[in-house]
């Protein structure tokens, strides 16, 4: 990479496949390529007579055809990347030198002016540049040899990026220049108008006299989440920007900075602390908010209210109030405020879930058994985040057909059995609650099994706490990212079963706990009547990673919860 004084920057990139083994032909066939600000230089196959067979090219993609072991592949492009507006001369740039596959040499040189600086950090490994000076140029070298490839990617890994050597640079100096660069952007935004302020009246037509800190804030998360849709089109918004508060108001459209900024607008009018906060989401790697950057994919609100922090999301108008997407638990985040004394003091921060609305599954099942079908009503409350789903499922925008049929497809993956559903009726779901509860009642067309006299029948959970996907390997290379899996912290399950006339259950399996350091897992089993068996699951499901030394002693205790669900009931 070439950085020039006067900004901007000119990067090449040279690479070199040799083809070893069928399955590198394979790999190879094609090569996909960003041809966005890319000048493709060479493209081309030398084969193992020392002649050289040009690519295919079309729509960014490079063809290597008649790939044979021995062959090399040759690809060589160069780009040039400039910026506007304050940091029109910094760069941030980032590279990994090993992979999947093993590597005879990877090399990272940048090239810069004596009077240029930058700051950079390795991860996954060391290596120490060379520096040497030319020309009043400072060059400065990254190179490993004999890289071995790293062990393949594992469901439920952190991004790729994390995994890899990799290396961030940045010529930002601090945090404290991203905030205060985009407290500046958005400040000129926020003057009060009449828009902003008439609306603000109607909201609160008798004032805030009286009302606690958090009624405020509810009030005017409620009329943003229900007023105004999220729209985010290139052509009508700024990448950084966001419109001044009255035009959301009056489109009713807005992208996350938008309705973020409208939510300060009325915080300040208020009386309110709150301030914009930039993030990266955590599907995207950790690493690449380890130096000052720009690179930021969403934007929500942290408001203090009544002496406690609340981070707000507010582009899902479906989302109860203080709970947050699992896409923000512990992502990288930027504080901005608009005072620079508390800019000084920036840095990222791990979106905190402390007083985050917790996502629980509570279900409430009676099933009614005969020897043709199980008839099931099943009361469901769903709170925190995972609300939204089921709210959007029974709003006016979802048909009575669509909700059947999503319903119905729903229990189909859960059971593994063939559903009818009957009945969706809602029970409660208010803007202001953090819970919906909706009753749901179906049926499931099967034949019982017999083992003699014995009839036997599922334990018929309809959440799955605990799948075997979670622990299809032996052993892991890599930690398991546990958000990617789970969405709830809680699980509160009954369910009653109750048998034909005349029938009796026979032999009660024995209640079990199971603990994983916080997980925490129970099922117990009382009898009610001899026709009638309740059983109730409360599990506690972290979203801690699970490090790969810790991997056995997981797999073993979901095992054991499997092994317990995967009981059988018997009756007579």
């Amino acid at each position: 990479v070439n950085i020039f004084p006067e900004g901007g920057m000119k990067s090449k990139v040279v690479l070199i496949y040799e083809i070893t083994s069928e399955n590198g032909i394979n790999e190879l066939k094609e090569y996909s390529l960003n041809t966005y600000g890319i000048n493709l230089q060479k493209s081309e196959i030398v084969k193992n007579d020392g002649s050289i067979v040009p690519a295919e090219k079309g729509n960014g993609v490079l063809v290597f055809s008649n790939l044979k072991v021995g062959d090399v592949v040759y690809i060589e492009y160069d780009g040039y990347n400039n910026s506007t507006g304050r940091f029109y001369k910094d760069f941030n740039l980032d590279c990994y030198f090993n992979s999947v596959y093993p590597s005879a040499e990877s090399v990272f040189v940048i090239i810069n002016p004596e009077n240029i600086q930058y700051q950079y950090k390795l991860f996954n490994g060391e290596i120490k540049p060379t520096i040497k000076k030319a020309n009043n140029k400072v060059y400065t070298t990254w190179r490993k040899a004999n890289i071995a490839a790293i062990p393949l990617l594992e469901s439920f890994s952190k991004p790729y990026g994390d995994l890899t050597n990799t290396i961030q640079v940045s010529s930002i100096k601090s945090w404290k220049e991203i905030s205060n660069w985009y407290s500046d952007l958005v400040k000129k935004t926020l003057t009060p108008d009449k828009v902003t302020r008439s609306t603000f009246d109607k909201l609160f037509p008798k004032g805030i006299n009286g009302m606690s800190e958090e009624q405020i804030a509810q009030i005017i998360y409620t009329y943003i989440v229900k007023n105004i849709k999220y729209s985010s089109l290139d052509f009508r918004q700024s990448g950084y920007v966001p419109q001044k508060p009255s035009k959301t108001i009056i489109t009713q459209l807005g992208d996350c900075k938008d309705v973020s900024t409208l939510f300060i607008a009325f915080s300040e009018l208020a009386g309110l602390k709150s301030n914009l906060v930039l993030v990266s989401t955590n599907d995207n790697s950790d690493h690449e908010m380890a130096m000052p950057s720009k690179d930021f994919n969403h934007c929500i609100i942290k408001t203090n209210l009544d002496g406690k922090e609340y981070f707000l999301e507010l582009t899902s108008k479906y989302l109860p109030f203080k709970s947050l997407p699992i896409s923000l638990y512990h992502a990288n985040a930027l504080v901005i405020s608009f005072d620079k004394k508390e800019n000084e003091k920036s840095t990222i921060i791990k979106i905190p879930f402390d007083n985050v609305t917790k996502n629980i599954v509570e279900t409430n099942t009676v099933l009614t058994v005969n020897d043709k079908e199980v008839s099931y009503v099943l009361n469901n409350k769903m709170n925190g985040s995972i609300k939204s789903y089921y709210s959007e499922l029974f709003s006016e925008s979802t048909t009575e057909d669509v909700r059947k049929k999503d319903l119905e497809e729903n229990y189909n993956e859960r059971l593994k059995k063939t559903v009818s559903l009957k009945s969706a009726k809602l029970i409660k779901d208010e803007t202001t609650d953090d819970f919906i509860e909706f009753e749901t009642q179906f049926t499931v067309s099967e034949k019982l099994k017999n083992v003699g006299s014995l009839k036997i029948i599922d334990i018929p959970f309809i959440f799955n706490v605990y799948t075997r996907s979670i622990i299809a390997q032996e052993t892991r290379n890599y930690d398991i990212n546990y958000v990617t899996y789970e969405d709830s912290n809680t699980y509160l399950n009954s369910i009653i079963i109750n048998l034909p006339e005349g029938k009796k259950f026979t032999d009660i399996p024995e209640s079990s706990t199971f603990n994983f350091k916080n997980h925490q897992y129970s099922l117990s089993f009382e009898l009610v009547t001899p026709s009638s068996l309740k059983i109730t699951r409360n599990v506690s499901t972290p979203w801690d990673d699970i490090s790969k030394e810790d991997y056995p002693t997981f797999k073993k205790y979901v095992e054991d919860v499997l092994t317990t669900e995967e009981q059988v009931l018997g009756f007579k």
